[in-house]
């Protein structure tokens, strides 16, 4: 079996190993198709080697500032992305007023609906 087009994944960026697994699910569901989650920012950059995802989702639970560097380069990539966060974690991403922001813990439907937006104005279904 081949790996899909990477180009058009959305990378999952999730902290928590039971509520990335169940967000891949309800995306996969949803139609999209999903990186493995990326338990760390260091395992995200690794995968931002390869072509760039069609989008992310960021959960980025994380005191230093390897949330924001991830979403620097992801912003600097042009691939656009949703910010999940607990309100603790908002300010390392002032500079990322553009991007959708839910909080963390993030209802799946609601990434779904982030990233069905992000699809539309991308002019690409998942």
């Amino acid at each position: 079996m081949t790996e899909p087009d990477r180009r058009d994944v959305v990378l999952l960026v999730q902290t928590n190993s039971i509520a990335g697994l169940d967000l891949a699910d309800a995306l996969a569901g949803a139609g999209y198709r999903v990186s493995e989650p990326a338990w760390t920012t260091a395992e995200a950059q690794r995968w931002l080697v390869r072509p760039n995802p069609a989008r992310a989702v960021l959960d980025l639970a994380t005191a230093d500032d390897a949330g924001p560097r991830l979403a620097r380069t992801l912003r600097r990539r042009g691939v656009p992305f949703v910010i999940c966060a607990a309100s603790g974690a908002a300010g390392p991403f002032r500079g990322f007023a553009v991007a959708p922001r839910l909080p963390k813990p993030a209802w799946s439907r609601d990434v779904i609906h982030a990233m069905d937006e992000l699809a539309a104005q991308a002019g690409r279904a998942p």
